[in-house]
Parts: structure tokens; C-alpha cells; sequence
């Protein structure tokens, strides 16, 4: 039954299979692509034939523009979206934290692997001695993002981002917060862990983020910081090199 799917589809089909592109989900065992066969449907702001980006309707058959998922010319990056205080600010440039803390020496560890059941797990560890006020309060405003970014060129980026929102799912505990979530979407956080004290502490675990083709390996340096939305605040870490990295997987260590 094409497109008789109400909300957003997910990134794979009841196969574990990559759906195609465009915005109509169906809940058949086959999915029919119709993004780019030069018909507009009633879900598709545009559909000039072609999976083309930057020439006015892009490949998820949006118009060409900043907050549409696309990166195109004159783009550092677009997360979908035209808010600030995540990895990719309202005008699609890349918008590093506006302080906070960074790692301690070999403070940060990042594990994930890709496919349709692929898991990722990040650890950070502060420098120094943090207090709770230092995350905020994410049981009301203090939502956070996790932003890779490509550090290795003249140009910054954008990897992947990773949202936990503030409000539900967020509980205090003795010396910080935690989160816990359910889904199974691609780059759905499932569980944070802050730990205020000596050396503040962020666990994080979830679902791998859906990567472009070319993004695996990862080319070092990378840089992975989790920003405060409401202040602009990161924790951040560098990763120079990998222990692991392959098309499927990747484990490292920061600096």
C-alpha cells in the first residue's frame, strides 16, 4: 500500500534495507522510490528527474535551500533544520561550542559500528573538577547535541549529529542526570549518563548514525563535542587517530 505511512519513515525498511530516497513510506514488504521519476507528488515540494543536488531540487526532492538535509554550495552543513544551538547554525554554517570543557589527555572513547542494528557508545572524561551547574538542567531547557565533525581539511565537516532533548527521559541523580529513551532509529541516543565531581563524566549509547557514502573510514582528525543548546556550551574531544576503522566500524581514543 504506497504511502500510507502517517509519520516519517525510518531509515530502513522491515528488511533492515536502506529505503530509497524521498518522503513517502510504504508498509509493504518492497519500498517503490519515487523522489527522482520527474513527477511531483503530493509529499515532494519538487521532483525535476534526476538525483542532482544543488540545481534547484535536490535529491530528497526539496527545494534547494539551507535546513532542507542537503549540503550544497555556499553550504558548511545542514542538519535539516533552521535552529541554532546545535552542530549546524540557522544560516547551514557549523557553529563550534562558545566554551565549555575539553578531554583530559586520552579523555574520550568512541565506539560504533554501521547497519541496520549498529550501535554507538562515546565516553568522555573532563580535565578537571566540574560542578552540576556545568550541564545545565535538561530535565527543563538544557537539551544537548552530539556533533561529529571532519576536522582533517581546509574545510570543516559535519559528520553526524545526534539530539537529546530536554524534558521527558531526563531524571536528576546525586551528582548530575540521566536519560533514558527508547527507539531503535538510526543516531537515536537511547542513554546519557552526566556525572558531576572531581573529573565530570558523559556516557553515551545509542544507535550509529546514518552515514553519506565516503564517510567511512573516518579521515583523522576528528572532533566530537556535545553542545548545551540553551548556552552554546560544548565538551569536547580531538581524535587524531583510530584503533579500528573500516567501512563497518570504528574505535578510537582521543589525544
Amino acid at each position: 500500500m504506497p504511502g500510507s505511512g502517517a509519520e516519517a519513515c525510518p531509515d530502513t525498511d522491515q528488511r533492515g534495507i536502506d529505503r530509497p530516497s524521498g518522503i513517502r513510506c510504504d508498509s509493504g514488504a518492497y519500498e517503490l522510490a519515487r523522489c527522482g521519476d520527474g513527477v511531483v507528488d503530493p509529499e515532494e515540494e519538487c521532483d525535476d528527474g534526476s538525483n542532482v543536488d544543488g540545481d534547484g531540487c535536490d535529491s530528497n526532492c526539496t527545494v534547494t535551500r539551507c535546513g532542507n538535509g542537503v549540503t550544497t554550495d555556499g553550504e558548511e552543513c545542514d542538519d535539516a533544520n533552521t535552529e541554532d544551538g546545535d552542530c549546524c547554525s540557522s544560516s547551514c554554517e557549523l557553529a563550534a561550542p562558545s566554551g565549555g570543557e575539553d578531554a583530559a589527555p586520552s579523555g574520550a572513547d568512541l565506539n560504533f559500528k554501521t547497519g541496520a542494528k549498529g550501535k554507538l557508545k562515546y565516553r568522555w572524561k573532563s580535565a578537571r573538577a566540574m560542578a552540576r551547574e556545568a550541564f545545565g538542567d535538561p530535565t527543563t531547557s538544557s537539551g544537548l547535541t552530539m556533533c561529529m565533525v571532519d576536522t582533517s581539511g581546509a574545510a570543516l565537516r559535519l559528520l553526524a549529529s545526534l539530539d537529546v532533548p530536554a524534558g521527558a527521559g531526563w531524571t536528576p541523580s546525586a551528582t548530575g542526570f540521566n536519560y533514558r529513551a527508547l527507539g531503535t532509529a538510526p543516531g537515536k541516543i537511547t542513554r546519557v549518563k552526566l556525572t558531576a565531581g572531581n573529573v565530570g563524566k558523559i556516557i553515551a549509547k545509542g544507535w550509529t548514525p546514518k552515514l553519506r557514502p565516503g564517510d567511512l573510514p573516518v579521515v583523522t582528525p576528528v572532533r566530537i563535542y556535545i553542545v548545551r543548546r540553551d548556552s552554546g556550551d560544548g565538551f569536547s574531544a580531538d581524535f587524531l587517530s583510530t584503533k579500528r576503522n573500516s567501512v563497518s566500524s570504528v574505535t578510537a581514543r582521543s589525544r
